[in-house]
Order: C-alpha cells, then sequence, then structure tokens
C-alpha cells in the first residue's frame, strides 16, 4: 500500500500501524493458525481467504459499517468464493499475461498462450515459476477451465507444457523481470501490475493479454475472528476506499481497486493498463482452492520439471 496513505491514517485515527509482509498466502496462514488475537485486517488472495473463512478464522462482515461497500464494482467479487462480501473486501486486481520487449521483437507478440511454443522466442520467453498459473496457461489455450480437475483435460495440458518447456528458457518469476528489464528475454509471463511498474525505467515493455482467457488475481482485505481493534478494522478499510485515496494507491501499487469513483479520478491510459475488456473478463477465472484435486496439479507440476528438455 502507499506509506503516505498510512501515514495519514495514523495520524487521522491516533494510532500506529504495524504491518507484516509474507512470500505467500500460505506463510501467512501458517502465522494466522498460530497468532493470538494479532492482527486487525490480512490481504489474502481469495482462495487463501475461502480457506480460512471455511476454518472459522475470519469475521462475518458487517457491512453497514463498510460505507463505501456501495462505490464497489461487484463483477470482480462475483468472480470469487464470496460473491456477496460476506468475509471478503477485494481490494487488488491482477491479471496474468505476457509482458514483452517491443523494441527486441521488432512485431507484437503473439497474443496467445502459444507464443511459449513459437520458435521466434525460442530460450528468450519463460514461464511462471508457478504450477496453478503455469498449468492453468495450457489449460485456458486448450479452452478448458484453469480450475479443471478432469483428467483427460489436465493430460493435454500436461503434453502441451512439455512441448512448450522445449521452446521456454525458464521457469521463473522475480528473475524473468530482471532478465527482461535488461533486454535479455523477449518475453516473460507475468502480471500486469509488473510492467506498469518497469516500464517507468523501460518504456520499451509492453503488456498482452492472451486472447484465449487469463487467470484473475483478487487480493482482499479480511479482518480475522480474534481481531483486537474490528472497529479500527472498518475504519482503516473505508478509508482505503475513500475514492481520492483508492485513485492515489492505484497509482502507487499499479493494480486495480473495484471502486467505481475511485477510477474516475484516474488517467485513461493508466486505466488501460489495469483493467480488460468485457470479452476477455468473460474467458477469465480466478484461481480456486480445489481441495483435493490440487494434488494432480503437484503430480502433473513434478512431471514437468522432472522431464528433460
Amino acid at each position: 500500500m502507499n506509506p503516505d496513505l498510512m501515514s495519514e491514517f495514523e495520524k487521522r485515527f491516533n494510532c500506529t500501524i504495524i504491518t507484516d509482509y509474507f512470500d505467500s498466502n500460505e506463510a501467512m496462514y501458517a502465522k494466522l493458525r498460530v497468532a493470538d488475537g494479532s492482527y486487525d485486517i490480512i490481504v489474502p488472495s481469495s482462495y487463501m481467504a475461502a480457506v480460512m473463512n471455511h476454518e472459522k478464522l475470519l469475521s462475518k462482515l458487517d457491512l453497514s459499517k463498510f460505507s463505501n461497500a456501495r462505490n464497489m464494482d461487484l463483477s470482480y467479487s462475483a468472480k470469487t468464493e464470496d460473491p456477496h462480501m460476506e468475509y471478503s473486501i477485494p481490494y487488488a486486481i491482477s491479471f496474468t499475461g505476457l509482458g514483452y520487449n517491443r523494441k527486441r521483437l521488432g512485431d507484437p507478440i503473439e497474443n496467445s498462450w502459444n507464443a511459449f511454443g513459437n520458435p521466434a522466442y525460442f530460450h528468450k520467453i519463460t514461464m511462471l515459476n508457478d504450477m496453478r498459473e503455469a498449468i492453468g496457461s495450457a489449460l485456458k489455450y486448450l479452452g478448458y477451465s484453469l480450475n479443471s480437475i478432469d483428467d483427460k483435460q489436465l493430460q493435454e495440458a500436461k503434453i502441451q507444457m512439455l512441448k512448450w518447456k522445449k521452446n521456454i528458457a525458464a521457469y521463473q518469476t522475480d528473475e524473468a523481470k530482471s532478465s527482461l528489464a535488461y533486454n535479455i528475454l523477449y518475453a516473460i509471463e507475468c502480471y500486469n501490475g509488473d510492467i506498469i511498474m518497469m516500464q517507468e525505467d523501460n518504456p520499451d515493455l509492453d503488456f498482452v493479454i492472451p486472447k484465449e482467457g487469463t487467470s484473475i488475481g483478487v487480493d482482499t482485505l479480511v479482518i480475522p475472528s480474534n481481531a483486537p481493534n474490528p472497529d479500527l478494522a472498518y475504519e482503516f478499510v473505508n478509508f482505503i476506499y475513500e475514492p481520492e485515496n483508492c485513485a492515489n494507491n492505484m497509482e502507487y501499487i499499479g493494480y486495480l481497486c473495484p471502486d467505481k469513483p475511485a477510477l474516475s479520478l484516474l488517467d485513461k491510459e493508466f486505466i488501460s493498463k489495469i483493467t480488460i475488456s468485457e470479452e476477455l473478463f468473460s474467458k477469465s477465472e480466478v484461481i480456486r482452492d480445489l481441495g483435493y484435486g490440487n494434488e494432480k496439479y503437484v503430480s502433473i507440476w513434478e512431471e514437468i520439471l522432472a522431464s528433460s528438455d
């Protein structure tokens, strides 16, 4: 979040914000399980919020205390396991796609997940080192849901991934961003906010969402069931969603907050970078927790990583 906003909240409400960061939803979840009333606000991805709610770790939201709820674009929450914001409020929306270097390519990148197999990008394109994102890309290319647990569809996705593996440079996340920024790679699978931030230093970079659709990341704001200051937590959520504050925060983080009045305060070019077309939105999905189905993805991912080129 924009640190200036957090400082302003501290002044307005005479409090101190203490922030912890975790390298994954799973690490955050493990800490929460043993943290005895340490947090007032948590920012999990939507799938983890669903897991936490199922285990009664979250408070049921009283939307009468969230006065800015009327400003929300509920089309994003509708994609999650909590369409009516019973326990989570969408905060930051990201889209997975292909970041690329216009100068290195000379032409726009192939607008398809099959760009991973394009011989013109041989060993100059990477996929995310993320099981669900990577396999999800193959599933979307084949016309399937990225949350599929159908064995036949997953087998097809594995075969497609093995074909792509021969052409890609690696499965990388942060390392790939550095290589793209320094013109080593032509293209990488990444999140739209990554490219927005990197364009400040390298204007030759651009971003495209493949025509088959993509994954929508929804980070949410939740209040733990044992939060020591729940009323102040509601004040914080309302503060973040005051239109001017929300607009400032979007410009800082490079991701969409689904607040309609805030979007009206932003530059049209910036809005085009943090939103997608209705057609692509209809083809895209939020990654969901699949329960025992997750084991199928783990097995496929291990096979892919272990295979030789």
